[in-house]
């Protein structure tokens, strides 16, 4: 390993992810500890997304934030190693990339993440960037949405909500 430390005695940190919570370890023991650490980061990724964004790019509203790796890691004074942790020893106290590369490290961390997966039966499930892009005009038409009480309105109605449309409160609305 060759991550580079003003200190001969740094403790040696391998972050295993390149995600929110990857990045801000990286920032926080950067910041703490100062160069008592020396730090590495191992993520399969070449960029960081700001994924909170996502949900919002396919309308238009916002765009996602990606940023490279490697800049945000020498920004913090570490090194970014490409690749995926495949297994772990901890009794040697070293990760094995999928390039077979052996790290030695006195301190893991592993900030994987989540992998996003469908929860509810039937509904769309939006995984992040990989499911944006821009949706059609034509599916963006607003359509009103109003049972009794209820004055939500929808961009397309969803099924079976209002089973009339020709409801006194839906009647006129646009």
């Amino acid at each position: 390993m060759s991550v580079s430390s003003s200190s001969a005695h740094a403790v040696r940190v391998v972050i295993a992810g390149g995600g929110v919570a990857a990045l801000e370890a990286m920032l926080a023991l950067r910041t703490l500890a100062e160069d008592r650490v020396a730090l590495q980061l191992v993520a399969p990724e070449r960029e960081f997304t700001y994924r909170p964004l996502a949900v919002v790019e396919p309308f238009r509203v916002g765009e996602v934030g990606r940023f490279p790796l490697a800049t945000l890691t020498k920004a913090a004074g570490a090194e970014l190693r490409q690749g995926m942790v495949t297994s772990v020893d901890p009794e040697r106290h070293v990760v094995v990339g999928d390039s077979g590369e052996e790290t030695s490290y006195d301190v893991l961390l592993l900030a994987l993440g989540a992998r996003p997966m469908p929860a509810v039966a039937n509904a769309l499930t939006f995984r992040g960037p990989q499911d944006g892009g821009p949706l059609p005009r034509s599916s963006r038409r607003r359509l009103p949405a109003r049972c009794g009480a209820s004055s939500l309105r929808f961009r397309s109605r969803p099924a079976g909500l209002c089973p009339s449309t020709n409801s006194p409160s839906s009647r006129g609305r646009t």
